[in-house]
């Protein structure tokens, strides 16, 4: 675990950041305070784990991260928002984590596994969140959970060095029209207090969020949630019960823990 961005060291200014400092100074002088950061945590590492992390990939070299960070920006995971630098309190820090095995997971835009941080256990676990077949290779999403068009995609994953060649990247122009309709699936709705017509919308909501392999999206557990509940207005338990399952299955994947009971 490390901050994604360091404060410029001192040494680089001494007395403070001058007024006049250019982006350019300070990006370097980030740049710099993170290398050192992350020479202070390797240090800290036993051998094996030191070498395991040298030789991950790094993806970044050029483009004024050092070889630490630069691997660090390549592997590491997002965090919560919930922690702050040890000798900055005052200072909220946005940080990353590279994890043992999950780092190495490949990325797809219609990832089959989900990793969460959980701050009780202070580790990340990894769950599918559909299933995966024998011999299917387990994949996470690099970017952050929405619907980004393709192109959109394609330059966020530039920086990795390679073309993602999933089936929503070779067909993209499907996939787009798909991610553009379930961008707007949280748009303000007419008001209708059919239940029937709610379990219609929503299971073909979770249809086309199925087709399109973004089953990771927290919106597919709400609409789980949604579902669960209109099957219950209905008097249909045994459906109600059913979608409940998944439900605790997707919170598990997004939380790790069950889905709250909200009937008793």
């Amino acid at each position: 675990m490390a901050p994604v961005a360091m404060p410029p060291d001192h040494d680089d200014f001494p007395d403070g950041l001058p007024p006049t400092a250019t982006k350019r100074e300070v990006v370097r002088a980030q740049a710099r305070a993170g290398e050192k950061r992350c020479q202070e945590l390797l240090a800290r590492m036993t051998p094996e784990r030191r070498d395991a992390y040298l030789a991950l990939s790094n993806c970044h070299e050029g483009d004024g991260s050092g070889p630490l960070t630069g691997r660090f920006r390549t592997n590491g995971l997002g965090g919560p928002g919930d922690y702050k630098f040890m000798d900055l309190p005052g200072e909220a820090g946005t940080f990353s984590f590279v994890a043992d095995d999950i780092s190495r997971a490949n990325h797809s835009c219609r990832p089959n596994a989900y990793p969460h941080f959980d701050c009780e256990l202070f580790a990340i676990v990894l769950r599918a969140v559909r299933p995966i077949k024998a011999g299917e290779e387990i994949c996470i999403s690099y970017l952050s959970g929405g619907v980004d068009t393709y192109e959109e995609r394609k330059k966020s994953l530039s920086s990795y060095g390679f073309e993602c060649t999933c089936s929503s990247c070779v067909d993209h122009v499907a996939s787009d029209a798909r991610r553009a309709i379930i961008a707007t699936f949280n748009d303000p709705q007419p008001v209708n207090s059919n239940p029937y017509y709610h379990i219609k919308r929503n299971l073909w909501k979770i249809s086309l969020i199925q087709e399109e392999g973004l089953e990771e999206l927290t919106d597919y557990l709400s609409l789980h949630l949604q579902l669960s509940m209109s099957y219950r207005m209905v008097g249909d338990s045994v459906k109600a019960a059913e979608v409940k399952k998944r439900e605790d299955q997707l919170n598990w994947v997004n939380f790790n823990r069950p889905a709250m009971n909200m009937f008793f």
